[in-house]
């Protein structure tokens, strides 16, 4: 038994923005949304744009849209990737193409980029008309790129934890127990954080750690943000094993970043976690735990 479904980070994103506004007990102003994408159209995809009903798109038509297939195996999942992607260089007619659904924008959310010479554009005319930027990082743009044009030129930055140690080249050794694999990839993130903080200090960043929940830095600090131990178990019960939390988690907090100025980075941290764990299907009640962490301080696991 199989199904063809959309994904990927822009789609899932998107669908965490329509739901966090569709929700009851939103009372925020309702924002409309572009979708673009550097692949032609896929008519899945454009079916679920359709249902989100707020939503255009605009596609660059520069190669097909990727597959992945995503096969559950007891309480995870194995996610086999399609061949990878030959890399793509804009038209020179592509900047005036893309500037209108840019300009005059509350924010350009980035997720799921592979071609850095689109992402350099978009940026451009981001900043060209003073619109902030808001990224969320994959391996499929190299560390370098991020480091030296990404976290620069964005105003909120999103990573998650092992794709952060895939993209930085982390070794570990090859026995690790997944305990305490995720307390070296835990480390590292918060050393990366540390480093980035050090250079910037007022950028919101967050790092998610699956189940460990997300560090978040900001101009008051350094956070831990995870769930209260007696809700750990109930999540794990009730999980569906769905991929793309981490998108989701960056499409609401993206949303919030954009449109809630006031709202502090923890709050925001915890509406994200809420959206992604709903989407991995726990719909009980919530409670969260904060501590101010740095590399002398002892991780919660």
């Amino acid at each position: 038994m199989h199904r063809y479904a959309q994904g990927g980070g822009g789609i899932n994103s998107l669908t965490a923005i329509s739901e966090l506004q569709g929700a009851s007990d939103y009372t925020g102003e309702r924002v409309d949304l572009v979708y673009l994408d550097v692949s032609n159209p896929n008519p899945l995809v454009m079916e679920g744009l359709r249902r989100l009903g707020f939503v255009e798109s605009f596609h660059f038509w520069r190669r097909d849209m990727p597959t992945n297939v995503v096969l559950k195996y007891e309480d995870d999942r194995i996610i086999l990737k399609g061949h990878e992607l030959r890399r793509q260089s804009p038209f020179d007619t592509d900047g005036e193409r893309v500037k209108p659904y840019i300009e005059g924008s509350r924010a350009l959310l980035i997720n799921g980029a592979k071609d850095s010479q689109y992402v350099e554009l978009w940026m451009q005319i981001a900043q060209q008309y003073k619109v902030p930027v808001l990224s969320a990082i994959t391996p499929s743009l190299p560390w370098s790129f991020v480091y030296e044009t990404i976290l620069p030129n964005s105003e909120v930055v999103v990573l998650n934890y092992e794709d952060l140690a895939e993209s930085r080249g982390l070794k570990t050794a090859p026995d690790l127990d997944s305990k305490t694999l995720s307390q070296a990839y835990m480390a590292h993130a918060l050393e990366t954080l540390e480093e980035i903080r050090s250079k910037n200090p007022e950028k919101d960043v967050y790092i998610t750690l699956g189940s460990n929940g997300v560090y978040c830095s900001s101009k008051e600090g350094i956070f831990h943000v995870t769930l209260n131990q007696d809700y750990v178990g109930r999540v794990a019960y009730t999980s569906n094993g769905n991929p793309g939390a981490g998108d989701y988690f960056f499409g609401a907090v993206g949303f919030l970043e954009a449109t809630r100025i006031g709202l502090s980075i923890i709050e925001k941290a915890k509406k994200g976690s809420e959206i992604a764990l709903r989407h991995i299907g726990y719909w009980g009640p919530l409670d969260f735990h904060v501590q101010e962490v740095s590399r002398s301080t002892l991780i919660p696991t």
